[in-house]
């Protein structure tokens, strides 16, 4: 078995599952997702929202180190090293590692995994798996059907956690200025979607010249599910607006994307986090 720990929001649970789906199929054997950070943290688990098979772990499938009952953590963890059929293995750099790749059965995964690189053989499996489940309200599907049929541009603004977070800056005006005069270059007739956890501020702020239409009161679900029927993107640094644009499925679709990923108190390289033909500004 494979087991992937799933942890954070619903863009970091859905490049936790993709791996570990890819390592599932890989090794012939099923897939397991620990979603006991969850107890603990006030993030929901979301991936019931998409066209999966679920197995969740049972406390016993974990690693020792995992195990509510372990209070001795360092004893724990020299276990799961040295005795533990199961292999923890702890993602060491942000960038692709190929040798994951090649992780044999009963895999323990933590980590964030945020590359492509790391699903992209299984693209059509995953989009299977990927596909909304969710259920939208009359005005949602009505409104999910125009977007398909317009040029339509989603426009993410992630403010909320960001505003004084130690790794992720918010992108600045400058940035979203400037992908939109980029693609609105490109994109005839284009009518821009605006979604974001601070709608008053991008409502302050975002100097739209073309039809533009504020998206408000829906969960994350809901949002990521609009966002990818849209057929372009300007997104932030985030793993959420991130999935929006890979799961639009419009063949020529357009994607820009911040080059400034992180604050400069940290060193991460995100060469293999933003697929080569999106637009980096």
């Amino acid at each position: 078995m494979i087991i992937s720990n799933v942890m954070g929001g619903l863009g970091n649970q859905l490049f936790q599952y993709a791996l570990g789906r890819h390592l599932s199929l890989k090794n012939n054997t099923i897939l397991l997702l620990d979603i006991s950070d969850y107890n603990t943290d006030s993030r929901k688990f979301e991936l019931h929202n998409f066209n999966i098979t679920l197995n969740i772990a049972r406390q016993e499938d974990l690693p020792y180190s995992k195990r509510k009952s372990n209070t001795n953590k360092y004893k724990a963890y020299i276990y799961d090293m040295l005795f533990s059929k199961l292999k923890v293995r702890h993602e060491q750099f942000f960038h692709f590692d190929p040798t994951v790749l090649y992780y044999p059965d009963n895999t323990y995964l933590y980590g964030y995994w945020q590359s492509e690189k790391y699903f992209r053989s299984i693209e059509d499996t995953l989009r299977r798996d990927l596909t909304f489940v969710n259920r939208l309200s009359k005005e949602q599907l009505h409104l999910e059907e125009r977007i398909k049929t317009e040029n339509s541009i989603a426009l993410h603004v992630r403010r909320g956690d960001y505003i004084n977070h130690m790794l992720h800056p918010t992108c600045s005006l400058e940035y979203y200025t400037d992908a939109i005069t980029i693609i609105t270059q490109q994109i005839p007739n284009p009518i821009f979607y605006i979604f974001s956890d601070d709608i008053e501020w991008a409502q302050r702020n975002l100097k739209i010249r073309h039809p533009h239409q504020f998206i408000t009161n829906n969960n994350a679900i809901t949002d990521l599910r609009l966002m990818s029927a849209c057929k372009h993107y300007i997104i932030a640094n985030s793993t959420f607006s991130w999935w929006g644009a890979y799961l639009g499925s419009f063949e020529k679709k357009i994607v820009i994307a911040p080059k400034k990923w992180f604050n400069d108190t940290v060193n991460y390289s995100i060469r293999d986090l933003l697929p080569k033909h999106w637009i980096k500004i």
